[in-house]
């Protein structure tokens, strides 16, 4: 397994990679700690074409590359911190290692000017200094990071309370140390540190139970959809496309509002909005985000409005009606993400939103539930 920690100089990535080694090496002592500095220095800083430059920094990054590649291909786990400016570099790396698992943290460059104690950045910036990431070499954020790290305000404490999150993430553990394989996708913001679930090892029994003990802790107080107060259907029935034909976006609940009507009508109108539901779907798995309204295609108005409770909510009563229409799998899929997010930390809900999260629990469980007793009777969420 390979831990790829990217970042700018300043914004944290070996003060959180020494920590989320020393967690990793406690449990797996086949692990080891590569930073990108020290590895030039191994090497006694023998490239030719000078040691900062673009060039350069290409030839120690397929250096570090294959090091890691080499360590993985021998049963060593590998925290990697690195600035990691090469797109090509990480699409590489997915491909070739057994396991890889990419974090970013995120600083804009004014708090990074700020807090470098070499000057680095204000010496580039005022002609002193050249060959500098972030300021006359062009840093581009990774395109698909398994997680991203908002470090702009984090202190030393704050960040390192990152540390055995970004290990529980990429292991698909919880009880560090213990040996029990937990569920680990509702333990931060994920509104703000969106999920990217990645692939890990079967938990089995141990991995349902943790997800059962974690939702149970929401659904006391749960009620039916019309005696909760929140899912309050108005919409008449109607055309989806007639939604549209006064504004190119509309509201999320009213959206969500017409297609429920729409599926539970059947008939024309059912197909029709089925394929528009299908649509939301496929973009939620790509964002793990709700916005405030939509276009017909399920493109946001805003790409910054997204921290509404109220439109989770409301397009999670949208997945439950679709599966119960259609019986797909897919929408259970994304219903359990998005009640990821409704269960994770930092997510205040009104007692009306927070009876509303109870039912979409209570119908992910009964969901659930069906598909393991057709599939797998021992792994019923009920029995354990």
């Amino acid at each position: 397994m390979v831990i790829w920690i990217i970042g700018l100089s300043g914004s944290g990535k070996s003060t959180l990679g020494r920590d989320v080694f020393h967690l990793l090496k406690r449990r797996e002592p086949n692990t080891v700690f590569v930073d990108g500095d020290e590895i030039r220095t191994v090497f006694g800083k023998d490239l030719t074409s000078g040691d900062y430059t673009l060039e350069a920094r290409k030839q120690n990054a397929d250096r570090i590359c294959g090091i890691c590649r080499w360590l993985d291909t021998q049963g060593q786990n590998v925290v990697c911190c690195i600035q990691s400016l090469f797109e090509e570099s990480r699409v590489w790396n997915r491909v070739n290692y057994s396991s890889y698992y990419e974090v970013y943290l995120a600083v804009p460059m004014d708090i990074l000017i700020k807090r470098n104690p070499k000057n680095l950045y204000q010496d580039a910036i005022n002609g002193r200094r050249t060959e500098v990431v972030g300021v006359d070499i062009p840093f581009a954020e990774p395109e698909n990071p398994d997680m991203v790290i908002d470090n702009a305000a984090e202190g030393k404490e704050g960040l390192l309370a990152w540390a055995p999150v970004v290990l529980r993430r990429a292991m698909g553990m919880t009880a560090l140390g213990q040996g029990t394989t937990g569920y680990p996708y509702d333990e931060v913001n994920c509104i703000e540190t969106p999920v990217s679930y990645s692939y890990s090892s079967y938990g089995g029994r141990a991995f349902i139970s943790a997800w059962v003990q974690k939702r149970d802790r929401y659904i006391q107080g749960g009620e039916t959809a019309s005696l909760c107060g929140f899912f309050q259907i108005r919409t008449a029935g109607c055309n989806v496309l007639d939604l549209f034909a006064s504004s190119g976006h509309i509201e999320t609940g009213q959206f969500a509002e017409t297609l429920i009507n729409a599926l539970r009508n059947g008939g024309d109108l059912a197909a029709e909005s089925r394929t528009v539901v299908d649509t939301l779907v496929k973009r939620f798995e790509v964002t793990k985000k709700i916005y405030a309204s939509y276009d017909l295609n399920c493109r946001p108005e805003d790409r910054s409005a997204y921290r509404g409770i109220g439109n989770y909510l409301w397009i999670g009563y949208l997945f439950c009606v679709a599966y119960e229409c259609f019986s797909h799998l897919s929408y259970v899929n994304a219903l359990l993400k998005l009640n990821d997010i409704l269960c994770s930390p930092g997510t205040a809900l009104t007692e009306s939103e927070s009876k509303a999260r109870a039912y979409l629990l209570i119908q992910e469980r009964r969901y659930i539930d069906a598909i393991s007793g057709r599939l797998h009777p021992e792994l019923v969420s009920k029995r354990i």
